[in-house]
């Protein structure tokens, strides 16, 4: 009894801790929401944002934020790498 037990609850505790980290990545990273819409035949977030209306929508401000901080990112991609003999100068 105590190994169905413990089976059927580390089934179904695996569901719930498998969607809540799916939908972790989902909300955190921007490339994971990005596949995802894209893998369900959704257009990408990039074309969202270009496309959308202005109005006072909470959740298009957070996407506004989450497109700004990516392409930070990808411009800090192209910056060259400070020296520890700079960073000391400095």
């Amino acid at each position: 009894m105590n190994y169905d037990l413990h089976n059927t609850l580390g089934f179904y505790t695996f569901l719930m801790l498998f969607f809540m980290a799916v939908t972790g990545l989902y909300m955190t990273y921007p490339w994971v929401k990005n596949d995802l819409i894209v893998s369900l035949r959704g257009s990408p977030i990039d074309n969202i944002s270009k496309n959308k209306e202005s109005g006072d929508d909470v959740f298009g401000g957070l996407l506004e934020v989450m497109l700004q901080k990516q392409d930070e990112k990808k411009n800090l991609k192209d910056t060259k790498p400070a020296s520890l003999d700079k960073i000391v100068q400095l």
